[in-house]
Formats: structure tokens, sequence, C-alpha cells
């Protein structure tokens, strides 16, 4: 069973609610520009429902959607697939300003696009979070060029100097996380003797949803 139809099916809040799902032959973005079109002709919310998760569209709100992108909406919060993904809001606490002593540098998280480029269906955790390093392997298995480790020992210095760091972005997916982007600065932080880092984190749900027994979803 599809997620929007176990939804459906079985989330109160979805059936009393304006709802639209994407249709077989149409995209999500699609379908976000006519949930977007009804919420305006309604003059009401419209949740917009699809595998990944729900989009609450208001008719004040700009078309602003992206593929992954999931608000936390009501579904994110009560329903059993959304509550599945709780536990990763503890395992990956949301980051403050500094993180393991260092500064996290504001503005855009670097190379999102490989998130899209990399992961079909994917949900983004809301907000920049705070990452063990006991997630992750020891630095010789991230790497096989020798020039990417003195690389990754330049830009050690760079950080240990200017106390700051950039998020990072990791993916989550049924063998665990992986980083998706930011490897030499990870390997810079384990010479550094790094307890955590800042990062974006990213459920594949794909793989996630592949892990899931089947009665999780059905009941």
């Amino acid at each position: 069973m599809r997620i929007n139809d176990w939804i459906y099916q079985n989330c109160r809040f979805a059936q009393e609610q304006v709802a639209v799902k994407p249709q077989e032959d149409e995209s999500e973005v699609q379908a976000a520009e006519r949930a977007h079109n009804l919420a305006i002709s309604t003059n009401r919310s419209v949740t917009l429902v699809f595998d990944s998760g729900t989009v609450d569209i208001s008719p004040s709100d700009l078309m602003f959607f992206h593929r992954g992108t999931v608000k936390e909406s009501w579904v994110y919060k009560n329903c059993k697939f959304a509550q599945s993904i709780k536990p990763y809001d503890s395992q990956f606490p949301r980051a403050g300003g500094v993180v393991d002593g260092r500064t996290v540098l504001n503005g855009p998280v670097p190379n999102t696009s490989s998130i899209s480029a990399s992961l079909l269906d994917y949900t983004v955790l809301p907000g920049i979070r705070e990452v063990s390093m006991s997630h992750f392997s020891v630095p010789k298995s991230v790497f096989y060029a020798d020039d990417d480790y003195k690389k990754s020992e330049r830009l050690a210095e760079q950080i240990r100097q200017s106390n700051t760091i950039a998020p990072l972005i990791i993916v989550v997916d049924k063998d665990g996380p992986y980083i998706l982007e930011g490897g030499h600065r990870y390997v810079a932080l384990y010479y550094l003797g790094a307890k955590s880092f800042p990062a974006l984190v990213v459920l594949d749900d794909e793989s996630l949803i592949e892990n899931t027994p089947t009665e999780n979803i059905t009941k």
C-alpha cells in the first residue's frame, strides 16, 4: 500500500481536511500548483499528500515547493509512518549556533543540489542537526587518494584557526547514516578530535520504507 493511500484511509485529519494528492500522470510540482489554486479559490488551507509526507498550503503561500521538502505538519507529528521519523529527531537533535565548540556558519548549506541528484524520494529533517562523529568510520575509509587527505589536513588547520564550520550533508538509509557532502570537512574534524558536527540530515525514504515491516504501514 502506498503511504499516501494509508494516510487517507487511517488519518481522520486527512479525511476531514481539503486534501490533494498527485494524480497518476501528474508531477508533485504540478500537484502543488493545483493545491495552491484550490487554496486560493476556496480561501482555506489545502493539504498536499504525497509519498514522503505532506505540505500544508494556505491561500497566502507563495508557490515555493521542492520535491522532498516536508513541513512539520500534522501528519509528521501524528501519523504512524511519520512517527517512524521521530526517533531521528532525538538521534540528531537540532544544533545551536555552536557545535562542539565551533561556530556554525550561517547561510545556505553547501551543495544541497546533490540531494535531489542522488536520491529519488527523501525527507529533509527541519533545521541544522548535531551529528555525532561516532556514527562514521575512521578517515582511511573515506578517500582513496592521498591528495584528499592532504587537503583535509590543510582544511583542519583552517578550521582550527577560524573555529568555524559549515554544515555537512548526511543521508540516513536502511544501513545507517553516511556523508553525502562534506567528506573533507569530516576528515578535518576527525584530525581535530571533534566529537560532533553540524549537518543537514536527509532521510532516504525509499530505502527506509523498503526496510519497514509491512504491518507498520498498513495497520
